[in-house]
């Protein structure tokens, strides 16, 4: 007799736990998975239309900071996802987008055919060249050493070059004070926040209230 785990999940722990119990697995493989294994979770995902929000995004809060630290310059997006990035914002000099999604990918070379895209591991990918800007727009929850991501970046940032984060679900006071020990999903996000501060010199962050709050940080790398 053959048996569907999720129905069997769903009758021994109930909806609600099997729920979490999926998030919590997604969450070890997007972050400690080989890369085979995150490419094919991530091209499941864009290819069932889950993230097909982020193909127009017009207006993100994220883009008066982008455009304000690219007008005329390069940069690299880590975690382009399908390319609204590049297709929306104006201004800037160009653009290199990555993505460990072939689907994503695909997406977002149709859409900018002028813009360079490349399907790698953020955490492996090796760039050829310097950039004056170095985008994480929500993609450095998925990166299982944080510090070691940025610290590793930094030597492809030019000398006057920033990182750019868009962080979504912060606690204002976590830009304020330090030291908090939070759990679950807080957790993670706070990771992100705490390893731009302690690696980076924060230039300016703003708080966006929606159904959570998202920040936006540009920061200069401490060492290069």
């Amino acid at each position: 007799m053959k048996y569907d785990l999720s129905q069997v999940y769903s009758r021994v722990f109930g909806l609600g736990m099997l729920a979490k119990l999926r998030r919590k697995v997604r969450g070890v493989i997007q972050r400690y998975g080989s890369n085979a294994v995150k490419r094919r979770l991530w091209n499941a995902e864009f290819s069932s239309g889950r993230w097909s929000g982020l193909e127009n995004m017009e207006g993100d809060c994220l883009y008066p900071t982008l455009e304000k630290y690219s007008r005329g310059k390069a940069i690299l997006d880590l975690g382009c996802g399908p390319g609204a990035t590049a297709a929306e914002i104006r201004g800037y000099g160009s653009y290199t987008g990555v993505d460990i999604s072939e689907v994503a990918i695909a997406k977002a070379q149709a859409r900018n055919p002028l813009c360079d895209f490349a399907v790698s591991n953020i955490e492996s990918y090796r760039p050829r060249r310097e950039y004056d800007v170095i985008l994480f727009a929500d993609s450095l929850y998925y990166v299982a050493r944080i510090p070691d991501v940025l610290h590793r970046y930094s030597a492809y940032l030019r000398p006057s070059g920033v990182f750019i984060a868009r962080i979504k679900g912060v606690r204002p006071e976590w830009f304020t004070c330090t030291g908090f020990r939070e759990h679950g999903q807080w957790a993670r996000r706070y990771a992100v926040v705490s390893a731009i501060q302690q690696r980076c010199t924060v230039l300016e962050y703003q708080l966006f209230w929606y159904s959570d709050v998202i920040a936006v940080v540009a920061a200069a790398p401490l060492q290069r």
